[in-house]
């Protein structure tokens, strides 16, 4: 997991030595932002995720075991479901109203994982099916299970 403050190191980094702010002097604290200089916490838990995922969640084709839980619906219907979970993860963790339950909800699908390895992707959904972070509005249960498959294929790799 090292790797993940390297990434936010080198993302700093480039945005720090982006432009010259020779001279510049900063009144307020709230002026810094004024440079394009931080990360912005939106930032960070994407790299986050990326990271752990060890992929671009948006540009990378569905795990193998989703495909397996839609088998039974056409090639055109199957493409849409995986888009549309693409679309509701970004568009959940982009949202300031819902973004910290979408975090809660990774932490508990990792925990979930880490400690019942053996589970599959059907049964952890099952397992966490009643738990509030799972229950978000913006979430369906398809996305909830893509996002299962995702980090479980993430840490059969750890």
């Amino acid at each position: 997991m090292d790797g993940i403050f390297n990434i936010i190191r080198d993302k700093q980094a480039g945005k720090k030595n982006s432009k010259s702010v020779e001279g510049e002097i900063v009144a307020h604290l709230r002026d810094v932002n004024l440079y394009g200089r931080t990360l912005t916490s939106k930032e960070i838990r994407l790299m986050v995720l990326n990271s752990l995922v060890n992929h671009d969640v948006m540009k990378a084709p569905a795990p193998h075991s989703f495909y397996e839980l839609i088998k039974n619906y056409d090639g055109i219907e199957q493409k849409n479901l995986v888009e549309d979970c693409k679309l509701n993860i970004s568009s959940v963790l982009f949202d300031k109203t819902y973004s910290e339950e979408f975090w809660k909800l990774l932490d508990l699908i990792c925990n979930t994982l880490y400690k019942n390895k053996a589970l599959s992707v059907k049964e952890t959904f099952d397992k966490l099916s009643n738990h509030k972070a799972v229950k978000n509005p913006r979430l369906t249960d398809f996305t909830v299970i893509y996002l299962i498959s995702v980090i479980k294929e993430a840490l059969l790799d750890y």
